[in-house]
């Protein structure tokens, strides 16, 4: 229960929703101000996440649940390091005037689209949809109806709270300081797959059971 929980947490605060819900205003910010850039930004965005939630289900029973993970989430504190370091050059020459002007940094809008882009498909082939996957196998039969309810009930609630406070947690922590602290969550992510989430591809439910009862 607890690391179907811990699971859900962690997809959660990678940030994950917050930004595909302000994925407009996150790009406008990013010096992504006319009508055909942002097209171009979240159209980008949007394939990049259909087509490797695809590969997700191609590649997952292959390397594993675990690595999966950890490979996804070394892909993502990286991208959104990067992104906030894109925040944090920009705020340094005081071009965070972009939304005003259309006046950014030399070819440094790349930065910000490429690290989404990484952010989004490693995202996708990870945490994402691996944490409901997860659900299904390492919680015991006779549980699992109400656990996989009060995790989805979680889930729903870590994505209300984000994307809530989302702009408070911009103002509080600055843009680059929020995206190195979701950053940190998935470096946390990775901690946490390494030493406690067991990995499950290969075992039949009954395997994983008997795993957990000896633990």
């Amino acid at each position: 229960m607890l690391l179907s929980l811990a699971a859900m947490y962690f997809q959660q605060m990678s940030g994950i929703n917050c930004v595909m819900f302000y994925a407009k205003s996150i790009f406008h910010s990013a010096g992504f101000v006319t009508s055909s850039q942002l097209t171009m930004a979240l159209l980008v965005v949007a394939s990049v996440q259909v087509i490797f939630t695809f590969v997700s289900c191609l590649i997952v029973d292959c390397i594993g649940r675990k690595l999966s993970i950890i490979v996804a989430a070394v892909l993502m504190s990286i991208s959104l390091i990067a992104f906030g370091l894109y925040y944090q050059i920009t705020s340094n020459y005081q071009w965070h005037n972009v939304a005003k002007t259309g006046i950014t940094s030399p070819n440094l809008n790349w930065l910000a689209l490429t690290s989404m882009t990484i952010f989004i498909a490693s995202y996708s082939v990870g945490i994402g949809p691996i944490a409901w996957l997860l659900v299904g196998e390492i919680i015991p039969v006779r549980a699992r109806e109400r656990a996989a309810a009060l995790s989805t009930g979680f889930n729903f609630f870590l994505v209300f709270i984000l994307t809530l406070e989302f702009s408070n947690m911009i103002s509080a922590m600055t843009s680059q300081g929020t995206f190195w602290f979701f950053g940190a969550n998935c470096i946390l992510s990775i901690v946490f797959t390494v030493v406690w989430l067991p990995e499950t591809n290969g075992r039949s439910l009954e395997e994983i059971e008997d795993y957990f009862r000896r633990k």
